[in-house]
């Protein structure tokens, strides 16, 4: 399906795991995970923690934990979570530092089959260029098209219509996908 609406990059969208992270963890085998205080140490390598879920009671400020996740992380491509009101503002794309590292605001929700408009999707990206170069964004649908094993209450006609939303949305704004 997604070739067919001419996405360039597909995915099987983790369809053969029913939870990603119990999957994950369970094919470890034969290494330790420690953690410590400074973050995991995993089969010799030091992984930071890279969301910002414990910052406020660290007396952080709010801008820290982006500044962390965009700038000490060897990650090219963020996908994060802006299709509902929990995910916050925009303002924090504002410290993704310039050049090749992108972000993938998820204004197409994946929890209902409800589809967003053009002109709400391309006015949301009007408003995040305000804070990154438009070439440094691109967009991609919120956590994929479900969540877990039970999936969302999406059906196939709805992930195509939003998959065929995200293809005009990438040609009305980056002249392409």
């Amino acid at each position: 399906m997604q070739e067919e609406v001419g996405l360039k990059a597909v995915t099987d969208g983790e369809a053969r795991r029913s939870f990603w992270h119990y999957d994950f963890m369970g094919m470890l085998d034969g290494f330790d995970l420690v953690e410590r205080e400074e973050g995991v140490q995993f089969a010799g390598v030091k992984l930071r923690p890279i969301f910002p879920t414990i910052s406020g009671k660290l007396g952080f400020p709010d801008d820290h934990p982006m500044l962390v996740i965009f700038n000490k992380n060897d990650v090219d491509i963020y996908f994060m979570e802006y299709d509902i009101d929990r995910a916050g503002g925009l303002e924090p794309l504002k410290l993704l530092p310039k050049g090749a590292k992108r972000v993938m605001p998820g204004f197409v929700t994946t929890k209902t089959g409800d589809l967003e408009t053009l002109d709400d999707l391309k006015a949301k990206f009007d408003e995040a260029s305000k804070y990154v170069d438009i070439d440094q964004l691109g967009i991609a649908p919120q956590c994929g098209l479900a969540s877990t094993e039970e999936g969302n209450s999406i059906t196939p006609d709805d992930q195509r219509r939003k998959l065929d939303l995200i293809v005009k949305v990438a040609e009305e704004v980056w002249g392409g996908v």
